[in-house]
Formats: structure tokens, C-alpha cells, sequence
């Protein structure tokens, strides 16, 4: 029943908006920044057409961590692109963990988690870390920011939503990925949140590593396509 219902709610927000669109629209803005000569512009156009492909046809399939990254990656160059010298990121993963299977949409979300949340009130430098590591049985990974933190307090209650609805915005894509961690490993997920006032915030978790066979791989799709 909680599959059902995160399916129903992925169904829903991809039924706002009109795929065929979007993708049309983009297709317009890479026309014309490749005619102008916007290298810049056209690389994040690219991945933008690629995440939102990725989304609309959402599956419950699991991926490579390394695939997985791999869009993360966009969405950080996006975020990139929009505050320049303001931002920056960094991926630090062992080989093991790279070939390890995972669902599909269970990192970038956090990493927009700790942009929203932590980095966005944060003068300066913003810094966005992940790191996975394969150690016995299990996978591990973790997203670390320098943002503004919280409190215990608050902390706690995070802590105690994480099995709440996803009816609310508060959060939601940190539950989501949970309830789906749940759901395809039950109780063999850990997940934690660490986070100091002014320090930063760490959110990571460990579930069972399960190696690719190879043969199962996420192939990037091409620029924008109606």
C-alpha cells in the first residue's frame, strides 16, 4: 500500500505538467543558444532535458550508484550554473560502491534537501560533499553541507516525521527517499541525521550492497526530445 502510494503521488506530479512541453520548449531554448554560440547555457539545457526525461518515466528499477551520481551530478551543475562561484560540490566514492545497485532518485533528492534547507541562507562559500563507501555487506553513503544547520531541537523533530505523511512539504523528498529505502530493503536500512547550528548538516544511509551484474545499466538519453 505505501508503494502504491508513493507511485500515485509520483503519477500526480508528473500529470502538472505537460511533458511534451517542456521537452518541445527546451528544445527551443538549445536551438537558439547553439545558434548564439551559449556553450554554457546549452550544457545545462542538456541536463535539464535529461533529468526531467529521467523523472517522467519514473520506474521503480534500480540503478548503479554510479548512474545514480551520474544525475546527481546534473542537477548540481544546474544549481551551479544558477549561483557561479557561490557553490561548488565534490564527489568522493570508492570503486565498490560505484558498481553497488541502488533505487533509482535516492540521493539527488537529499542533495536538494541540503541545498534548500541548509545552504540557501548561508553567506559565502556553499559546499555540498558526497561520499559513498562499500564495507562488508553493506553500502553507505552520505550527503555533508556547510549550511546553517539546526538545533537539537529541530533535529529531533526531523528525526520523528520520517515515517510521516508525504502530504506536507515539509521534508518530503528526505521521507520519500526513506519510505522507498524501506520499502525495498525493510529493516536493513539505517538512516541518520547528524547537524550542528552554523556547522553544516550530514544525512546518510547503509543498506544492504547489492552488486550490478552488468549488464543492468541507465542509459543517459540524448538532448531534449519531444
Amino acid at each position: 500500500m505505501q508503494l502504491e502510494q508513493i507511485r500515485a503521488e509520483m503519477k500526480l506530479l508528473q500529470s502538472q505538467v505537460n511533458p511534451h512541453f517542456l521537452f518541445n520548449t527546451l528544445n527551443a531554448l538549445l536551438v537558439v543558444s547553439a545558434k548564439n554560440g551559449y556553450t554554457e547555457v546549452t550544457g545545462i539545457i542538456k541536463n535539464l532535458s535529461q533529468l526531467l526525461r529521467r523523472m517522467l518515466s519514473w520506474s521503480d528499477d534500480a540503478v548503479t550508484l554510479q548512474d545514480e551520481l551520474h544525475f546527481t551530478g546534473m542537477y548540481l551543475e544546474i544549481e551551479k550554473f544558477r549561483f557561479a562561484d557561490r557553490f561548488d560540490y565534490s564527489f568522493d566514492v570508492d570503486e565498490e560502491a560505484a558498481k553497488c545497485l541502488v533505487p533509482k532518485m535516492c540521493i539527488q533528492p537529499l542533495v536538494e534537501n541540503a541545498y534548500k534547507h541548509g545552504l540557501q541562507a548561508v553567506k559565502g562559500q556553499r559546499l555540498i560533499r558526497i561520499e559513498a563507501r562499500r564495507a562488508d555487506a553493506y553500502l553507505y553513503v552520505q550527503v555533508e553541507d556547510n549550511g546553517k544547520g539546526m538545533d537539537e531541537e529541530r533535529l529531533n523533530e526531523i528525526r520523528g516525521k520520517m515515517n510521516g505523511s508525504l502530504d506536507t512539504d515539509d521534508n518530503v523528498g528526505m521521507r520519500n527517499v526513506y519510505k522507498r529505502l524501506r520499502l525495498h530493503y525493510g529493516d536493513r536500512v539505517d538512516l541518520y541525521i547528524d547537524s550542528r547550528p552554523d556547522r553544516g548538516t550530514r544525512i546518510g544511509f547503509r543498506i544492504p550492497a547489492l552488486a550490478s551484474d552488468g549488464g543492468r545499466r541507465e542509459h543517459v538519453q540524448g538532448a531534449a526530445g519531444g
